[in-house]
């Protein structure tokens, strides 16, 4: 009965999602969008999320800068080197821990330790939900993860990762997943392209660790995307969902 409860709960969330536009515009040729929730819901299994609403997607144009590097070292303002770099097989636990651990904390607070049954059990299921994507990332040749590494003292840990998959007609079916039929009405007003020919990129699973923010790990990842990720396979547009009350997200998106 709690589940069934917690499934409505979810369900009416998502029937009040609306849309943000974001607010830069700058000269360029790859378009920038986000779509947000009214809040977040508990974590849903792949399996049990339904399909999102995004029929008043608006777009804004970005610059995106044009480079062949994979890998790269930055020095935070901290003074701490941060590394980015495609996932290998290696990470693919580690990064489904991050964003169990960065998700169930922004849903359920930092601060709240009460392990209840429900609790445990969405934890759970959501952990898997998150093994599922890092494995298709490293399977897929349609999707990445790119992962921020923070070296220490004591070490070198993931401190940031984001996931991505292009989507188009030509690269299956998953752009109807997301759009349904919208998909010719976004290629023709958005992009002024042929339904057919129109390719984007999908971001999602993007998180920092709570002990890495405000040290701009989060903006070296996103554009990493920009710069590499992005820069392939004629690429047209990059966009995500996001959460109405995430505003530490959106900002970082506006940037």
């Amino acid at each position: 009965e709690e589940r069934e409860k917690g499934r409505a709960r979810t369900m009416a969330d998502l029937s009040r999602t609306r849309v943000m536009k974001a607010s830069t515009s700058t000269p360029g040729g790859t378009r920038r969008f986000m779509l947000t929730r009214r809040a977040a819901s508990p974590p849903l299994p792949l399996r049990l999320r339904p399909r999102l609403d995004v029929r008043r997607v608006r777009g804004a144009k970005t610059s995106v800068t044009t480079t062949t590097e994979t890998t790269e070292d930055k020095v935070l303002k901290d003074g701490t080197t941060l590394s980015l770099a495609a996932m290998t097989w290696g990470e693919v636990f580690p990064v489904a821990e991050l964003w169990t651990q960065i998700f169930c904390e922004y849903y359920y607070g930092v601060d709240n330790k009460e392990k209840t049954y429900e609790r445990r059990v969405s934890e759970f299921l959501y952990y898997f939900t998150m093994l599922y994507s890092s494995i298709a990332c490293a399977l897929d040749n349609q999707a990445f993860c790119a992962i921020a590494f923070c070296a220490r003292d004591e070490g070198k840990e993931a401190s940031g990762a984001i996931a991505g998959r292009y989507v188009g007609p030509q690269l299956g079916s998953y752009h109807k997943v997301l759009f349904g039929d919208y998909w010719d009405t976004l290629a023709a007003q958005q992009f002024q392209a042929d339904a057919e020919d129109l390719k984007l990129l999908y971001l999602w699973n993007f998180g920092v660790q709570r002990e890495s923010r405000k040290r701009g790990v989060g903006e070296k990842i996103m554009k990493r995307v920009e710069s590499v990720e992005a820069t392939g396979v004629d690429i047209k547009g990059i966009f995500l969902f996001v959460y109405k009350t995430n505003h530490a997200a959106i900002r970082l998106y506006e940037k």
